[in-house]
């Protein structure tokens, strides 16, 4: 089945389905998503990477329709100077890794460190 493009489609949208309304960092090697809101000890994507020890480059999400979402005050802000990174080479980096799969529940991330 996931030998073919069609294969490959059904797969990347059973996956979306499965991680839909989660929030996602990514540093330059992989991606960790979870399903954190913020409070007032942090924002969910500052929860995410601190409950996964890693160190975010950038931050978004896995919107409930699958789509995937570039904005973060807490992350992107601060490292490129915008909260949403849409059409930016960072933000091609993170709906890439996302796209393909790189991408780890935090106990996933947790148990390969």
């Amino acid at each position: 089945m996931h030998d073919t493009p069609e294969g490959a489609g059904i797969l990347l949208s059973r996956v979306r389905r499965i991680m839909s309304g989660k929030t996602v960092v990514c540093d330059d090697r992989t991606c960790v998503y979870g399903s954190y809101v913020p409070t007032n000890s942090g924002t969910a994507h500052e929860r995410l990477a601190s409950a996964a020890g890693i160190t975010p480059k950038f931050g978004g999400s896995i919107k409930a329709d699958g789509s995937v979402g570039l904005r973060s005050e807490s992350i992107n802000a601060t490292n490129y100077g915008r909260c949403d990174l849409a059409g930016t080479r960072a933000g091609n980096y993170v709906t890439s890794q996302i796209n393909s799969g790189n991408i780890q529940s935090v106990q996933q991330y947790k148990s390969k460190r």
